[in-house]
């Protein structure tokens, strides 16, 4: 009969551990499903944030591409202006330099009639 009562205590024993350790993972389980439906609402967040990140970085990209065009062309037509630019200003320093040359010319032209008409008052002069 002690034998009995032994093995009876023992299995009780048992059945408690065994209870214990259910209820452990019971409440362990029940954290865990806890947190994972937290991660699994906080994932879906995510996901709904990434794809609204995704277009939103889709339509940054065109924008900064038609922009980047736009500048590359905007360079383009500034660099074209410049050298037009440059061309003119060396055309009109060339036509500065040659009015330049043309009233020295005109300045001797003048010295020279201014001569010549002074020669040609003496010469009346003396033909009187």
């Amino acid at each position: 009969m002690q034998d009995y009562k032994m093995q009876l205590v023992g299995i009780q024993e048992i059945k408690r551990d065994r209870d214990d350790r259910l209820d452990r993972l019971r409440q362990e389980l029940d954290e865990l499903t806890i947190q994972h439906d937290i991660l699994d609402r906080d994932h879906t967040a995510l996901k709904v944030n990434f794809e609204h990140i995704s277009e939103e970085h889709k339509t940054l990209k065109v924008d900064y591409d038609n922009v980047s065009e736009k500048l590359r062309l905007s360079n383009k037509v500034r660099n074209e202006k410049e050298e037009q630019l440059n061309e003119k200003i060396k055309s009109l320093y060339q036509l500065g330099e040659q009015h330049q040359e043309k009233e020295h010319v005109i300045e001797k032209l003048k010295k020279e009639i201014e001569k010549l008409s002074r020669r040609l008052s003496d010469m009346e002069m003396q033909y009187d």
